[in-house]
């Protein structure tokens, strides 16, 4: 890592980066291919959260930092940019600009999404996809969930949480995989590096890890007119009705529309926000049985799986290689086809279930 050599640029262009340090005291560090605008790691500004960060695409490769800035600097306070750079100190058509917070993020997707930066020019502007997580599979079905914690700690830095599911009618085995996720995606991809095939042996037996096909980013203007929960860790055993009644202990029948429980998880559909928010806060810390169930808010359907998996991501960015694109659209087109069988596969679709309706790197490392 080494601070920017400005003067490899033009006279100009350098002066106008080095005003832009001086007045916004960040820095410009260059590192493994990439310019990063950033605050001083001694700066004690604290790093945004999951879901503040844009991709820009079809960038001029003239364009740098003291255009970019500026312009989403209008949309909210900017934590870092990231700008991809070749061996010529042009940039390679894209980078990454993160805001403080969520909101301005989606706000800087609509207003610059297909912005014309030059006057030949459009840029295109999407949420990046900032994966934290990583799928372990091939565990022994008997391993608990701190077991799996307590070995992954020896091995792998940053973890903030494993996410275990037990067989639907055997609480007591999981499903052979877990989720891992991780502070940063850089941690994630240290840690997948570490624990690629042959590396580690867990019980016994060789483990598969991967990275976790990423959650979809719903804006935050679309989460508030939500109306459903998402409950997760139900005793499978525990019947839609039955559920029913243990929420009635917490909120009003009327203001439930409907109850879809699907094995260990269900939603929860209401009639206004408002109650959907007051079940939020009551729902909390539940206890059935001797499990405490997960309450989230519940995505919109177009966000769930079998929604995303059948259509281009929005904003798809044209300054991808044309082999890319061709791979991206042959894998939606084989995942079109017909089966002859559907299945949930996400707690995010509600295609099955039961409905409750209202009455109105090489040496092996052994564990």
């Amino acid at each position: 890592m080494k601070p920017l050599n400005l003067w490899n640029l033009s006279v100009a262009k350098a002066q106008q980066l080095e005003t832009l340090i001086r007045n916004t005291n960040y820095q410009i560090i260059q590192t493994n291919g990439q310019r990063v605008y950033s605050p001083s790691s001694t700066s004690g500004i604290t790093p945004p959260p999951k879901g503040t960060e844009v991709f820009v695409g079809n960038l001029p490769p003239d364009l740098y930092e003291d255009e970019l800035i500026p312009l989403f600097s209008q949309k909210g306070a900017i934590y870092n940019v990231r700008l991809m750079m070749d061996f010529f100190g042009r940039n390679r058509g894209y980078a990454f600009v993160s805001y403080f917070r969520c909101e301005h993020a989606h706000e800087a997707v609509l207003a610059f999404n297909n912005y014309k930066i030059r006057s030949n020019t459009q840029i295109a502007v999407s949420m990046s996809v900032d994966n934290r997580r990583l799928f372990i599979g091939n565990i022994p079905k008997h391993v608990s969930k701190r077991e799996i914690i307590f070995v992954l700690e020896k091995f792998v830095e940053g973890v903030t949480e494993v996410i275990l599911y037990s067989e639907p009618y055997n609480e007591d085995l999981n499903r052979g995989f877990v989720f891992v996720e991780f502070e940063t995606h850089r941690l994630a991809a240290i840690a997948r590096r570490q624990l690629s095939p042959g590396n580690l042996v867990m019980w016994g037996q060789p483990i598969f890890v991967d990275w976790a096909e990423p959650l979809p980013v719903v804006s935050p203007f679309v989460m508030r007119h939500v109306t459903k929960l998402y409950l997760s860790n139900i005793p499978s055993q525990i019947s839609c009705d039955a559920l029913k009644q243990v929420l009635y202990n917490f909120v009003q029948p009327m203001t439930i529309v409907k109850v879809h429980k699907i094995n260990n998880f269900a939603f929860v559909h209401f009639t206004i926000r408002k109650y959907a928010e007051e079940a939020f806060v009551k729902l909390k810390g539940l206890v059935i049985g001797n499990k405490e169930v997960s309450v989230e808010w519940a995505r919109p359907i177009e966000y769930s799986k079998t929604h995303r998996i059948g259509r281009l991501p929005e904003n798809y960015c044209r300054s991808v290689p044309p082999s890319m694109r061709k791979l991206v659209q042959e894998s939606i087109e084989l995942k079109n086809k017909p089966r002859r069988s559907q299945r949930a596969s996400s707690g995010t679709d509600e295609s099955l279930g039961t409905d409750c309706l209202n009455g109105s790197e090489r040496g092996v490392l052994t564990w």
